[in-house]
């Protein structure tokens, strides 16, 4: 850096359990349900429920569909979190920035916390926090910044932090997206009929409340429509993933695909990219596979987006990250991913690929 200061870069993700077992379900189940961001429900009421029904009824459940998607080298997200942040490490020093990448999960290992002491004793006291998250929503980046900025309050040193703002309409990680999806498609002689964009779900109440996230999820479906300019097909916007017996928002996923007749043998593509609450192994996955009719569906990988942003050594492409202010500056393209999107990739027939690492470009820090 023109200081020689050195930045820590902070991927923040939801978390992942340690390991496929009931005992791991239950101690990340026990720390993600407990979040008041999450559920926001009186303590009095929800605490009861947590500790005498759902840590004794899902951990068991939840463990078995871990088993399904869990590879030799761990958590898929743990894994591609990883991934991200040395290849994104690699390629800021191969640029001449002088940093450092971490992953961190905001429930689960590792941790916030763990990365921090990590930046601490490299002697890293600025950091850009970088939510992994297009679309804002309090349950993810709001939980996430929460969690960091209570960390750091104690401290004898408090580091500068910069937040990376949400993306969801940003030009590049559209554009990433919308590539994507055409290559997904290029076997196919002629544009689906039907493009059916998943996002995860959210309470309905916490949208009347103020959280901007439907707005985030309808602007990236909108632009993502705009870019890809498929005019004979019809894009659907959806939410899946629902908890519990309040409203949630709609459309829900379930009932999304038997929009039009069944009848109808027309081509139907399922966008699996989220910007999602963390999925904690629920068991309604296989709703996707009763709406939409076996032979008429296709699937965009979750999170098999390759490197598709700019080049770090080419100068017209470091534009700023807005409310950066400098300390890094670059555009951004990551897509949100989860533990389950390894799921719906083996379910649409494709194997999982090299995680996407489209970039922050680097400008100065």
């Amino acid at each position: 850096m023109a200081d020689g200061t050195r930045v820590g870069v902070l991927l923040l993700q939801l978390g992942t359990p340690a390991a496929p077992t009931p005992a791991a379900l239950r101690t990340y189940l026990r720390e993600f349900l407990s979040d008041r961001r999450v559920i926001d429900l009186p303590r009095a009421v929800w605490l009861p429920i947590l500790m005498g029904i759902v840590l004794r009824t899902r951990p068991r459940a939840s463990a078995l569909l871990y088993q399904k998607i869990w590879t030799p080298e761990g958590s898929p997200l743990a894994v591609t979190t990883d991934k991200q942040a040395r290849l994104l490490d690699a390629r800021l020093r191969a640029a001449g920035l002088d940093v450092r990448v971490l992953p961190a999960m905001r429930y689960g290992e590792p941790s916030i916390a763990s990365a921090l002491s990590s930046f601490a004793a490299d002697g890293i006291d600025r950091l850009l926090a970088f939510p992994m998250y297009p679309q804002y929503a309090g349950a993810t980046t709001g939980s996430s910044l929460e969690k960091l900025f209570a960390l750091t309050q104690t401290a004898r040193v408090v580091p500068s932090i910069r937040v990376v703002p949400p993306y969801y309409a940003d030009a590049r990680y559209i554009d990433a997206l919308a590539t994507v999806t055409r290559e997904s498609v290029a076997a196919l002689a002629d544009p689906p009929e039907q493009c059916l964009l998943s996002f995860h779900g959210l309470p309905a109440r916490y949208a009347t409340e103020g959280d901007p996230y439907p707005v985030h999820c309808q602007t990236s479906a909108r632009l993502l429509e705009e870019a890809l300019g498929w005019r004979a097909t019809k894009f659907v916007t959806t939410f899946q993933s629902r908890f519990g017996r309040e409203e949630w928002l709609q459309p829900y996923r379930p009932h999304a695909g038997r929009h039009g007749p069944r009848r109808h043998a027309g081509r139907r593509r399922v966008s699996g990219f989220h910007g999602r609450l963390p999925r904690n192994a629920r068991g309604n996955r296989p709703a996707r596979r009763r709406a939409i009719p076996r032979g008429r569906r296709s699937l965009v990988p979750p999170h098999s987006l390759p490197e598709r942003s700019p080049r770090l050594d080419r100068r017209d492409d470091r534009d700023r990250v807005p409310g950066t202010g400098g300390l890094v500056g670059g555009q951004i393209c990551f897509p949100q991913i989860d533990d389950f999107g390894g799921q719906v990739s083996r379910f649409g027939g494709q194997t999982e690929t090299c995680p996407p690492i489209a970039s922050i470009c680097g400008k100065q820090i």
